[in-house]
């Protein structure tokens, strides 16, 4: 009986590896003193958890 793979939504994954390197260098800019940084890192970490919560919504159960 024949498996079928899971098909792999590569836009919400791109768009999950790049806030968490956003929030990785925003979070290096703000120990550096940039403390508006933190901010701009805080969006990108909600960014990147709304897309998880959506890719396991869309798996198949």
């Amino acid at each position: 009986m024949p498996t079928s793979r899971p098909r792999v939504r590569w836009a919400s994954l791109l768009t999950v590896l790049l806030c968490v390197a956003v929030a990785l260098v925003c979070v290096g800019a703000a120990l550096r003193g940039r403390r508006w940084a933190l901010v701009v890192a805080l969006v990108a970490v909600l960014v990147a958890v709304r897309e998880v919560r959506a890719l396991q919504r869309r798996a198949p159960r």
